[in-house]
């Protein structure tokens, strides 16, 4: 057998346990085996597993695939996975959603009411094809390396800047907890893990803690996490006034021209000798582009 095929066996197998059931978007792959609380996302067309290593918040589960109409996210489908304690767990990804979605509710199976602080949920290695080194996380505080990085409220970002391809991971809702999203490292690989803090969550004996504590917590892979704008010239209309008592004329032809009402108006010395310039900013373009590709009009 040829090494190539052999990896490339190896990394599906990565991606893939036996035990997995598996949903699909236009944009990911995912994986999901409840039975030891792993999951895998892969993205399209290029079956790249970027995500080759995540954690559910329990194992030793049961997993169900169920199609659904979310009212706010559309169709699509998710993993239902209900926990021996009685925790459940669902993993979606949706029709024209560009996100894999994850949600938990939690369920005292113990013998007394419990409070909790905080819960830690899903986790997962990123695979962005570069040493740690060449890694940068960015989130609330600022861009700093995997390993340096304490924690970001809401949301957190896993880029290889080099190549502007990377993970983001953000909480959605805050109903009834803060989300907070980390970076952790531990031989040569980048890991995100996310956590709820409740302060003081009360669950009673027997029942689910209430629908207010069930944050989203949403994944997403970027093949350009960081996108530049393409340069945007600023469209303007310089005039040049030989004659001080032809500044009236030139600017209702101005005004005519760009059909503007109420143009803002910049008066300044243009030479050393005095002579005046009126430079017009912040123009709207005409229906049909008139002037789209003006960036200046001289008027003598």
């Amino acid at each position: 057998m040829k090494p190539s095929i052999t990896a490339a066996i190896f990394f599906a197998l990565a991606c893939r346990g036996e035990a997995a059931i598996r949903i699909e978007s236009d944009r990911y792959t995912v994986d999901v085996d409840a039975s030891n609380g792993t999951f895998a996302i892969a993205t399209k067309p290029d079956g790249k597993c970027i995500l080759p290593s995540g954690k559910l918040s329990g194992a030793g589960g049961t997993a169900k695939i169920v199609e659904f109409d979310d009212e706010a996210f559309g169709t699509g489908q998710r993993v239902e996975v209900t926990y021996p304690d009685g925790n459940r767990e669902n993993v979606a990804v949706y029709a024209k959603l560009p996100f894999v979605t994850f949600r938990s509710t939690l369920h005292n199976g113990g013998s007394e009411p419990a409070v909790l602080s905080h819960v830690s949920t899903v986790s997962a290695a990123i695979d962005l094809g570069i040493p740690v080194s060449g890694i940068t996380t960015l989130g609330t505080g600022g861009l700093l390396a995997p390993e340096n990085n304490r924690g970001s409220y809401a949301f957190l970002s896993i880029v290889n800047p080099q190549f502007r391809c990377g993970v983001v991971g953000g909480w959605l809702t805050h109903d009834r907890g803060s989300g907070v999203v980390f970076s952790t490292v531990a031989v040569d690989t980048v890991r995100m893990q996310a956590q709820i803090d409740y302060g003081r969550l009360r669950i009673k004996l027997g029942e689910d803690a209430d629908t207010g504590s069930t944050l989203v917590l949403m994944l997403r892979a970027f093949q350009s996490s960081r996108q530049p704008l393409p340069p945007r010239p600023r469209p303007r209309l310089q005039v040049q006034l030989r004659v001080l008592d032809a500044l009236k004329a030139a600017l209702a032809l101005v005004d005519d021209l760009v059909q503007h009402p109420s143009p803002r108006v910049q008066i300044r010395m243009s030479d050393p000798v005095g002579v005046p310039g009126v430079e017009l900013v912040d123009l709207r373009h005409l229906p049909g582009g008139f002037l789209q590709f003006v960036e200046e009009l001289q008027i003598r």
